[in-house]
């Protein structure tokens, strides 16, 4: 089981954590302030480049109305106006730098892990904080390539929670278009629909995906299909003849099998009966008692 929001909140550059605002367990809205890391030599510099900003804007003002006023220089101008833009583009580097010393919740949800101390060093993708929203939730699964063609979108779904020994019904939502070429295999998804039941992240299920149907199939029991010396299939029947009755091989093709029972493409048909005691020990013809 896979929650399609289960994200590692990392720092976007390294730093020393300074404060942490929440706890594992604990509900936050996206965009909260998870953690902050040491800032201070920016925040130094933002305050003394605002200094300087104050300055250049002025000094720009007071050239815009003498330039307005065909006072001054073109080029004194436009030197106090680019002086001005250029701090202001280094200001506006420096807030979004300053703003990555903050680790922010990427989606709402609950806090399941914290991975950061106070005083410790931080570095992107190593560590951070864990927000995982259940809301949306899907199983995802890796299945042989033996079962490509088979297995398409759409086709229908049973998820088993062998735990609970509970099944919830789902459809294929998705399958990849590439075969990995070190498992050969390919990935499928299907959604978790709304249930009492508690799913948990990384949880193990098991999927029953129905590849095909087929209708009015007689299947019997695997273990009353018998193989020849020649490798045909065959099972015994019984049959009455004369008041008695007798066992009688019957050439069948096997199709399908699955838990225990197989589809009978050919050889069989509705209401025969079919030995399923003793049939080990007996032969084409023998005579059998009921």
């Amino acid at each position: 089981i896979d929650a399609e929001q289960n994200v590692v909140a990392s720092p976007q550059m390294p730093g020393v954590v300074t404060a942490i605002y929440v706890k594992e367990g604990e509900v936050v809205p996206q965009g909260k302030i998870l953690a902050s890391l040491d800032a201070s030599t920016l925040k130094k510099s933002m305050e003394e480049l605002k200094t300087g900003l104050d300055l250049a804007t002025t000094l720009y003002n007071k050239q815009k109305r003498l330039w307005e006023q065909n006072i001054g220089s073109e080029a004194q101008y436009l030197q106090a106006k680019n002086q001005k833009e250029q701090l202001e583009l280094k200001l506006q580097t420096l807030q979004t730098q300053f703003s990555m010393s903050y680790i922010k919740a990427p989606v709402s949800g609950i806090v399941d892990e914290v991975n950061l101390k106070i005083g410790e060093m931080a570095n992107p993708g190593f560590h951070g904080v864990r927000v995982v929203n259940n809301k949306e939730m899907s199983v995802k699964a890796k299945l042989s390539d033996r079962y490509n063609g088979q297995v398409k979108k759409g086709d229908k779904v049973v998820i088993y929670f062998p735990e609970e020994n509970k099944s919830l019904d789902s459809k294929v939502s998705y399958t990849s278009q590439t075969i990995n070429t070190r498992t050969r295999t390919f990935s499928i998804e299907a959604a978790l629909p709304s249930s009492k039941l508690n799913y948990l992240s990384n949880q193990a299920v098991k999927l029953r995906i129905q590849t095909g149907s087929v209708k009015n199939a007689i299947v019997i029991s695997s273990n009353l299909v018998q193989t020849g010396v020649q490798g045909d299939h065959y099972v015994l029947l019984a049959e009455p003849s004369n008041g008695l009755w007798y066992a009688r091989k019957r050439q069948v093709k096997p199709g399908v099998t699955y838990h225990g029972e197989t589809e009978i493409i050919e050889g069989l048909k509705a209401g025969e009966l079919i030995i399923s005691t003793g049939f080990g020990e007996l032969v084409d013809g023998q005579l059998i008692a009921l």
